[in-house]
């Protein structure tokens, strides 16, 4: 159902004689659906007022891919490839994850959806308490921010705005999303034998590596258990509990600088590249001739 991919980007706006009134909260549109009072759009509809087409994808997957050749054409050649190359190549893990995710997602659509309303706009009641402004830095600090947003006193969806999905969903989706995180870091250990300028540097490499690897790998870990502590003895369940505060207190902050070592690391190793870096790759070694 590509439609439901509009659903929290605010691709469906209520309105009456007066204009647009609001942005339609997900299970609303879902609710017009299933009564009946809302046709949703085809595909062919939404791919038509989509920016991007298989074309542009295509390209972009292309070039994706010739740079992915490129660098494994130089590893079987044992050519080493840059410390940015080594991140860029980790990158495209994601970027090829997004894509398969995002492929029929209407991209850059600059108008919503008309739905018509009765009510008319509502203004959010604004709680004017003496400990406003630290529960709104609460919820930042938790991930639950959107909690407190009310579309029906905006006319717009904020623009990190992603609803408040249903928690079981979330969890399946941090299953799949887990392992290309995973499989991110995973990238960074080709430069595991790099020819770093001191020891240390190569240390800090390998360690932040590890890090990558290791915190999405915990996290994954407590996902499984909560996924199976409704069936599970309850140690599961607390034990499940246990990793995810590691991965947090300990895990997040490690994480970070683990991505800062790899960024200071791939630009400042360019000021002393081994000369075989410059050596281009043979293509003819690779195609069968006389």
């Amino acid at each position: 159902m590509p439609w439901v991919g509009q659903l929290d980007q605010g691709g469906y706006h209520g309105y009456n004689e007066d204009g647009a009134l609001y942005p339609l909260h997900p299970k609303t549109v879902v609710s017009l659906v299933g009564g009946g009072k809302l046709v949703p759009p085809t595909t062919g509809a939404l791919s038509d007022r989509s920016k991007g087409d298989v074309l542009s994808k295509g390209i972009a997957i292309l070039q994706t891919i010739w740079f992915v050749i490129q660098c494994i054409a130089r590893l079987a050649e044992h050519l080493p490839i840059t410390n940015l190359e080594v991140m860029t190549l980790a990158y495209t893990v994601m970027t090829v994850a997004m894509y398969i995710a995002w492929w029929d997602k209407p991209q850059n659509v600059s108008c919503a959806i008309r739905v018509p309303v009765d009510s008319d706009r509502q203004t959010a009641e604004v709680d004017d308490g003496d400990f406003i402004y630290l529960r709104a830095i609460g919820h930042y600090v938790l991930g639950s921010q959107d909690d407190e947003v009310v579309l029906r006193s905006l006319r717009r969806v904020p623009t990190f705005w992603a609803g408040v999905p249903d928690p079981d969903v979330v969890l399946k989706a941090d299953i799949i999303a887990l392992p290309v995180a995973m499989a991110f870091g995973a990238v960074h250990c080709l430069a595991w034998s790099y020819p770093f300028t001191s020891h240390a540097e190569l240390l800090l490499w390998r360690t932040s590596a590890i890090v990558i690897i290791s915190v999405p790998a915990g996290v994954l870990i407590m996902c499984c258990l909560i996924m199976k502590a409704d069936v599970s003895p309850k140690g599961v369940k607390i034990a499940g509990g246990f990793i995810g505060l590691i991965s947090i207190l300990i895990g997040a902050p490690l994480y970070i600088c683990a991505r800062i070592i790899f960024f200071i690391f791939a630009f400042t190793t360019l000021a002393s590249l081994p000369h075989a870096i410059y050596q281009t790759v043979q293509w003819t070694d690779f195609i069968p001739h006389i």
